[in-house]
């Protein structure tokens, strides 16, 4: 009587574990599934992100983005690399990354040292060059005398010829001596050419010296940003080899990629709207189209969708208006994601035929 009650409670253990171990089972499946569909369904796709921009901004108006000259890319800032025209050792690197800088300012200073020297030694071989010169012209202007001297004795001598006070060897000897005037005052002439060039080339050299001065001192080309600095002082850097990078933040565009159906409305100068992601609905950047590719290619990967990048489409480049940017210099950056809308108005719509209209 005692062992039946035992053994009930003994089978009835192992029932109970199993059920809960199968609730628990059933939950953690269940809640697993449930923050999976949750993940799957809170996460939008690229495609999906870049409707829901069009269409918070108003720019869609119940069309489809088909034929909408619309296009989404990155925006991206005029880039400038400031490479060494000549090899030296870095003297001296006024910037660093992130500094504003004017345009004519000093950024990097190379060692001149070895070019000064060479400079004053061609300046030696002008002052040099120059004083042959003027020995030249001097032997010149006497040689053209003595021709001046040696035509007057032969005509002299042909007179006194003709009158018999003179022999025929005294007029052979003032022929001969009118015609070796006249072959120095052309050795003469040569000779001042020859020292006239050497002056021109010694001024070259030194004018290529001074070049190669003017280059160990590396000047912005812009008012921009120092994007990268690529040396410090001491380094030797090779001819060629890159210093610094600048952005110019008054030289910001996009760059799109239209289907056919798009470019239908789209010309050079047309007025557009960029809108950067992250922006309110309401702030754009006023644009314009600066750059129509002339011919059709695949669409680049960026772009959001594999079906839109297995379309042939037109690049078009809108550029965002440089006034504007004087007036919000940092407030844009390379590489933000953004929405270029190109403006359609009746000015710019091109006529649509019969065809097309079917």
């Amino acid at each position: 009587m005692f062992g039946q009650p035992l053994l009930a409670q003994h089978q009835t253990g192992p029932r109970i574990r199993f059920r809960a171990a199968l609730v628990a089972a059933v939950f953690c499946a269940s809640w697993l599934g449930s923050s999976v569909a949750a993940d799957t369904t809170e996460t939008p796709t690229p495609w999906q992100r870049l409707k829901a921009r069009l269409i918070e901004r108003g720019w869609l108006r119940g069309q489809t983005a088909e034929h909408v000259p619309i296009g989404n890319g990155r925006l991206e800032l005029r880039q400038y690399d400031l490479a060494s025209k000549i090899p030296g050792k870095v003297i001296s690197v006024t910037v660093r990354e992130g500094d504003w800088v004017e345009k004519d300012q000093l950024l990097v200073t190379l060692d001149s040292n070895e070019l000064k020297a060479q400079r004053e030694a061609l300046e030696a071989q002008v002052t040099v060059a120059e004083r042959a010169y003027a020995e030249a012209q001097a032997a010149r202007r006497k040689a053209a005398a003595d021709l001046e001297l040696a035509r007057a004795s032969y005509q002299r001598t042909q007179e006194l010829r003709q009158q018999k006070f003179a022999s025929a060897d005294q007029l052979d000897r003032a022929r001969t001596a009118w015609i070796n005037a006249q072959t120095a005052l052309d050795l003469a002439e040569k000779r001042v050419a020859l020292a006239a060039a050497q002056v021109d080339a010694a001024k070259a050299q030194l004018n290529v010296i001074d070049s190669k001065l003017a280059d160990t001192q590396v000047l912005s080309p812009i008012a921009g940003r120092v994007l990268k600095r690529y040396v410090l002082p001491g380094e030797v850097v090779p001819a060629g080899a890159t210093l610094i990078s600048l952005v110019d933040p008054l030289d910001l565009y996009i760059d799109i990629f239209l289907t056919p159906a798009q470019m239908r409305d789209v010309a050079l100068g047309q007025p557009a709207e960029i809108a950067p992601e992250g922006w309110p609905a309401d702030r754009v950047i006023p644009a314009r189209v600066v750059f129509v590719s002339p011919e059709a290619q695949f669409t680049p990967k960026f772009v959001e969708t594999a079906d839109e990048r297995a379309k042939l489409s037109f690049r078009v480049r809108v550029a965002a208006d440089a006034q504007w940017l004087a007036q919000h210099r940092d407030a844009l950056f390379g590489g933000l994601p953004a929405v270029a809308r190109i403006l359609v108005t009746e000015g710019t719509a091109k006529p649509r035929h019969d065809d097309d209209a079917r």
